[in-house]
């Protein structure tokens, strides 16, 4: 009798277990390939263009050597199998004009930023920053995420954080973490 209950109650455990995993999505698995400020406006600010672009550059050094703070898995919801910022970093080097401000945002298009990527066997995700604001202490990113191989955008989720910290680097690294962890 004992035996029969243990599997009785074995049997209900599993099949609850299976009804859960029914409900559940499934975590796309992505590279991740940090933040590209190659389309981004910014507004009231008068940083050199040099002091930005290194900025730029700290900030996705940042997202790699302070993977428990910038968790891209738990905040995005998916599976990063691996995480590599060079092409990000080379984006933000070949900014060349001074004034954000005046520069057409439009004509960078998300297959534009997309094509600029490596092309792989798996899904990718990359933050592209979209406005600076200091006036308003915020950055909006989008959260972009796509096919390696064919280029077609899988999900673009765009988000806000408050930006703070000391220095141009944190300040703005300080608006992606917030916007982060509210992405939800």
């Amino acid at each position: 009798m004992k035996k029969i209950a243990i599997l009785l109650f074995s049997f209900v455990i599993s099949l609850g277990g299976m009804a859960q995993s029914k409900g559940k999505k499934e975590k796309l698995t992505v590279d991740f390939y940090g933040v590209d400020f190659s389309a981004v406006n910014i507004i009231g600010a008068d940083d050199p263009l040099f002091k930005f672009v290194d900025a730029f550059k700290g900030i996705n050094n940042l997202m790699l050597s302070e993977p428990k703070k910038f968790d891209v898995a738990k905040y995005f919801n998916v599976n990063v199998s691996s995480s590599n910022v060079d092409n990000a970093i080379k984006q933000a080097e070949e900014i060349t004009d001074n004034n954000f401000n005046s520069r057409n945002k439009e004509a960078l298009s998300v297959n534009e930023i997309i094509g600029a990527y490596p092309e792989t066997d798996g899904n990718a995700l990359v933050i592209v920053a979209k406005e600076l604001n200091k006036g308003q202490n915020s950055g909006t990113f989008i959260a972009l995420i796509f096919d390696g191989k064919t280029k077609e955008v899988i999900s673009q989720k765009q988000f806000t954080g408050k930006a703070g910290g000391f220095g141009l680097r944190n300040f703005w690294a300080g608006a992606i973490y917030a916007g982060m962890k509210s992405y939800r």
